[in-house]
């Protein structure tokens, strides 16, 4: 098996198997976390290389659980997602008010 470990967070069971195989084809060993319990649960446990981390998650904001990540002391990098877009906010620079 690979030692590249990524732990991917994400509330959306879709998201996670499709993230999951497309890691593990590339060479990745992936884990998934539902939640950010699940996920600092898994975390506590093993080491990780990379986290992928969503931003809304079932039990709270991703954001949220990076920040316990950090102040835990653990030195891991983050690919934070955020799949929102608000099209109609003033100063987006896509934003449909153009």
């Amino acid at each position: 098996m690979s030692d590249k470990k990524i732990l991917i967070i994400d509330d959306d069971p879709l998201v996670l198997m499709n993230n999951s195989d497309i890691l593990e084809d590339a060479g990745y060993t992936p884990t998934a976390a539902s939640n950010s319990v699940q996920a600092w649960n898994t975390l506590k446990d093993r080491d990780f290389e990379l986290i992928i981390c969503d931003h809304d998650l079932g039990d709270g904001k991703g954001i949220d659980l990076i920040k316990k990540i950090i102040g835990s002391g653990k030195n891991i990098p983050v690919l934070y997602l955020c799949y929102l877009l608000h099209l109609n906010l003033p100063g987006n620079p896509i934003s449909t008010h153009m």
